[in-house]
């Protein structure tokens, strides 16, 4: 396709850089270790570069001694003939001192080349006709988020390669080093769930008014506490809600007294004031990002989610209460439709973020007219594609009073694609609307 816009001139290269990478290397045997971390073959515009590269690489690993002779060996088994250009390389580099920052304009020169392939792709797909906005935007976005994590590396890997990491993991987690998940704070439900993991969806379902929000708030609070950033798409309650909620769950005084200001006496009121005032700074610094926009789409979350990435680059978790409030991408009253699109598209949010995604889900009436109350994979409401894309299902099932207002809840893990199924018990605080 033409460019209309006559904008670029000439694809972005440095010759020069590639050339003084190339020959640093060839000059300093410490040189490479400086940079093959962030730098990959693929980055590299010149073909001839990118094969000599991509060699050093391979003696990296090997233990091989890095030189003229040895890249040039190697290259001839491809039948390429390479001397000449390794001997201009290492010719034209006076020091390898600054080979980091010659990396760096090879890397940002790919970067542009990927950037104007992406904007050409763009006005192909716009002038096309065969895509929609929405996904065209999602695409942009997409592609855009892809180009600023680059690392360099390629996403493919063989089992040899990946068998390392699994194995040190085992180690740490086995040691005590790191924890096998994200830990949420509701210790039996942890035991049984080994965490939160990334790229997860998990599911929570219940009734209405059983504790779905205050489950997810109460994992956010958990979570927040121990610095990992969370970010929350509040569909149903309003930004101030969640906060008068958190309040009331970090400071031990009553929603109901926090949001109608009724206290017994100034006594009572003091007490209140002053422990809502103790965990102010706290609350302040709490790593909980909310977005209470009503009918939010997936496209809307995922692109809000790559915003909070950007700014927090370790983000932790997503929740999203809930998810027959998404908004869909076509209202086309096939509803079994729409929330399957949603609930696939939030586990392809998590797998693209690698965060674990917690979305709360209505469970259907028919839990109501039968003599078993306890809820089943089949009562998620309105599509089967819900219990087939989560990785994790847990519903809430409330017991009977224990004589303190405060019964105890049982958390029935129903579907671990990971892991066991179970129930963990835990305890509603009524009057501060947590678990515990």
């Amino acid at each position: 396709m033409a460019n209309p816009l006559n904008i670029i001139a000439q694809v972005p290269a440095d010759e020069e850089a590639e050339r003084s990478v190339i020959g640093s290397i060839l000059m300093d045997k410490n040189a490479l270790s400086k940079i093959s971390d962030n730098l990959n073959s693929d980055d590299f515009y010149n073909r001839m570069n990118q094969e000599v590269y991509a060699v050093m690489l391979k003696l990296e690993d090997k233990g091989c001694p890095i030189d003229v002779i040895t890249v040039s060996n190697e290259l001839k088994k491809k039948k390429i003939d390479s001397v000449s250009h390794l001997t201009d390389c290492v010719s034209g580099v006076a020091t390898a001192t600054h080979i980091k920052e010659h990396a760096k304009i090879v890397k940002e020169k790919r970067v542009l080349r990927e950037l104007l392939a992406t904007s050409n792709d763009i006005m192909e797909q716009a002038n096309s006709g065969e895509i929609d906005s929405d996904d065209l935007v999602d695409m942009v976005e997409q592609r855009i988020f892809s180009i600023s994590k680059q690392t360099g590396k390629k996403k493919y890997k063989s089992l040899s390669e990946l068998t390392e990491g699994v194995i040190t993991k085992f180690k740490m987690i086995a040691s005590g080093e790191i924890e096998p998940g994200l830990m949420i704070g509701l210790d039996t439900l942890n035991e049984i769930l080994s965490g939160l993991h990334k790229s997860d969806l998990i599911i929570v379902g219940a009734r209405p008014s059983q504790g779905k929000s205050a489950l997810a708030l109460t994992i956010a609070n958990n979570v927040a506490h121990k610095d990992t950033p969370v970010a929350m798409f509040s569909l149903e309650m309003s930004e101030e809600q969640l906060v008068e909620r958190l309040y009331s769950m970090n400071s031990g005084v009553g929603l109901q007294q926090i949001r109608n200001g009724a206290f017994k006496n100034k006594e009572e009121l003091d007490k209140a004031t002053k422990s809502i005032d103790a965990v102010t700074p706290k609350m302040d610094s709490l790593p909980i990002i909310i977005d209470d926009t009503p009918s939010i789409s997936v496209l809307e979350i995922k692109r809000a989610c790559r915003r909070i990435k950007a700014e927090h680059k370790d983000l932790g978790l997503v929740i999203v209460d809930y998810l027959q409030l998404v908004r869909p991408r076509k209202d086309d009253g096939k509803t079994n439709d729409q929330v399957a699109e949603i609930a696939r598209g939030l586990k392809n949010l998590a797998k693209e973020l690698d965060v674990p995604v917690v979305a709360l889900s209505q469970l259907s009436r028919n839990i109501e007219q039968r003599e078993n109350s306890t809820p089943r994979l089949s009562d998620l409401r309105d599509s089967g594609a819900i219990e087939q894309d989560a990785d994790v299902v847990i519903f809430i099932s409330h017991g009977s009073d224990m004589g303190d207002g405060n019964p105890p809840v049982d958390l029935i893990v129903a579907k671990h694609r990971n892991g066991p199924l179970g129930v963990a018990r835990v305890k509603w605080n009524r009057e501060t609307v947590s678990f515990s």
